[in-house]
């Protein structure tokens, strides 16, 4: 009987088996290049433009939230309870200045009980430290302004469910309607030390959605949000500053920093965390305008739609980021930028001018510095820079990993190296039952000095039981323009680097692969990781992902 050998590897195609590996070799040779400029991590970014004050506050929370007596309002656990006695919903004058937590938490359930506070002001006149209190997410709609006067709410844990979140929906179809009414007002203020538990979708650390007009400036947050490992449903939308953003009418953002995580790659639950990003999960309608905007951290998630700023775009608005920064690292599958996942609409437009991503991205296919997928749309990318390692499987590059046709790119500049992992080619079975593996990995520029491949080896034991054979990293000393193969035909090719989105190929060949490793149950698992790294003590890992199988028969006794 013939007995099947099946490998999972890591890797982005199968290009085709071949029976030899000749390869035509290029000028460059890795370990012979120097005085390389850094690959990634770079930090000299412009300073968000907060006022002073709200800058102090923020730096005194981080402080271990060390405020002079007088400057912070706190809340006692046992002791402290909403208050609503504050608020008279007759009164001729429409503003309040809140001066204590439980004040704070009172207009917070306010809303949750139906007040949308059309018309009016509501201001700090202190920081607020709730001590570690849960606070629970609310929903309702806030239509008013909300202005922080430079103060920090600070140091509180919050349950966030579906559309509940600190705020929840900002705007309202009457009050803040485009041309008879006025945009809803976040501003002046930051989130400082939230920890959020999330078990459902459509959540930001700020606000769970944004409709009709909104105008958010000078406002921060460090939320740390994660989703408990006895969640078993995928969830969606979980973003820095807004969950989702619809309705008509002009989103602006002004001076908005989002500088926290939201880490959701241990997830076993397949597409969990689609549409996360560090501003807004989705748009689905209206027009979104960021301006020196800021996203820090990380942002990982097991699924498609992963970015800096916006990860799925179906608005038909005209969306315009200017002097924004994306410092994140910044992982997914499919369609993950550093500023846009996926843009989806082809009656709207995206404009990204004099901005920059420092930040590393890694997906598996359509990965880009400024934008994964441009699938549709009026797109323009001038004056930008990209610093940063953008790692992915195939269409990676360091500015849009996949254009929309007739797109306008100008003047942007790359520092950074994109790198992929273009497929491998496997042998067939000879008569010693040993075959051999060539894996194939792209990068668009020669910035590094050293770059190669990690690899894993596992098969399972006797018992059922995944064993790791042997994990080693291989570094390339020769990179190539192209390498040649076998096609489908069985014609011999040359597949170039650029059909890669590359400007060479590196290489590593497995040789004499035995079944010695198959005894259990005919199962070899290899993964091979490509890297790039300006030395080989700072090894930038790459993309990590299973792509699949091969089949390989022995032949017949």
């Amino acid at each position: 009987m013939k007995k099947l050998i099946t490998i999972a590897l890591l890797c982005a195609m199968l290009l085709s088996c071949f029976a030899g590996c000749a390869m035509q070799k290029g000028e460059l040779d890795i370990a012979d290049e120097a005085n390389v400029a850094e690959v990634a991590g770079e930090a000299n970014v412009e300073e968000v433009n907060f006022a002073d004050k709200l800058k102090a506050n923020i730096a005194k929370a981080k402080d271990n939230y060390n405020f002079a007596a007088g400057e912070v309002s706190v809340w006692t656990e046992g002791t402290s309870e909403p208050d609503k006695t504050w608020f008279d919903a007759e009164a001729t004058e429409k503003s309040y200045t809140i001066n204590t937590a439980e004040a704070f938490e009172g207009f917070r359930q306010l809303i949750n009980d139906g007040e949308k506070f059309g018309g009016w002001t509501i201001t700090l006149g202190k920081n607020i430290d709730f001590k570690g209190y849960a606070l629970d997410g609310i929903g309702g709609i806030f239509a008013g302004e909300f202005d922080g006067q430079g103060y920090v709410i600070c140091n509180y844990k919050l349950n966030a469910t579906s559309q509940k979140s600190f705020f929840p929906t900002i705007g309202d179809e009457t009050i803040n309607v485009k041309g008879t009414g006025v945009p809803a007002v976040l501003q002046n203020f930051a989130l400082v030390g939230g920890e959020y538990t999330v078990t459902g979708s459509q959540v930001g650390s700020v606000a769970a959605n944004m409709n009709y007009q909104v105008n958010v400036t000078n406002v921060y947050s460090d939320a740390v949000m994660s989703v408990p490992a006895e969640v078993d449903a995928a969830l969606t939308k979980i973003s820095g500053i807004v969950g989702n953003m619809t309705s008509g009418g002009d989103k602006n953002f002004t001076n908005v920093e989002f500088a926290g995580s939201i880490d959701l790659s241990e997830s076993t639950v397949a597409g969990m965390g689609q549409y996360a990003s560090g501003f807004c999960g989705a748009i689905n309608g209206g027009t979104a305008k960021f301006t020196n905007c800021v996203v820090s951290g990380k942002i990982a998630a097991n699924a498609e739609h992963v970015a800096g700023y916006i990860a799925y775009n179906s608005s038909v608005g005209k969306h315009t980021f200017d002097n924004c920064v994306n410092n994140a690292e910044i992982s997914g599958e499919k369609y993950v930028g550093g500023f846009i996942g996926r843009n989806n609409k082809s009656t709207g437009s995206v404009t990204i001018t004099g901005c920059v991503n420092n930040g590393k991205i890694t997906g598996t296919d359509y990965v880009g510095g400024f934008i994964g997928y441009a699938r549709q749309g009026a797109i323009s990318i001038t004056g930008c820079e990209n610093k940063a390692t953008i790692i992915g499987a195939s269409k990676v590059s360091p500015i849009v990993g996949k254009d929309a046709v007739g797109a306008t790119m100008e003047g942007n500049t790359n520092s950074g190296t994109a790198l992929s992992m273009a497929g491998y080619q496997v042998t067939a079975v000879g008569e010693d039952n040993k075959y051999d593996i060539r894996f194939v990995a792209a990068f668009d520029a020669p910035k590094a000095q050293a770059a190669g491949f990690v690899v894993s080896v596992y098969y399972k034991d006797a018992d059922g039981k995944k064993a790791k054979v042997e994990n080693v990293t291989v570094y390339a000393k020769t990179v190539y323009t192209s390498v040649k193969g076998t096609n489908a035909e069985g014609t011999e090719e040359t597949y170039a680097a650029a059909d890669f989105g590359g400007t060479y190929l590196y290489t590593l060949v497995i040789e004499n692969i035995d079944d010695v490793y198959t005894v259990a149950d005919g199962t070899l698992e290899i993964l091979v990781t490509p890297f790039v790294a300006e030395n080989e003590e700072t090894a930038i890992n790459g993309v990590q992902a299973q792509y699949g199988a091969i089949v390989i028969e022995e032949p017949a006794a």
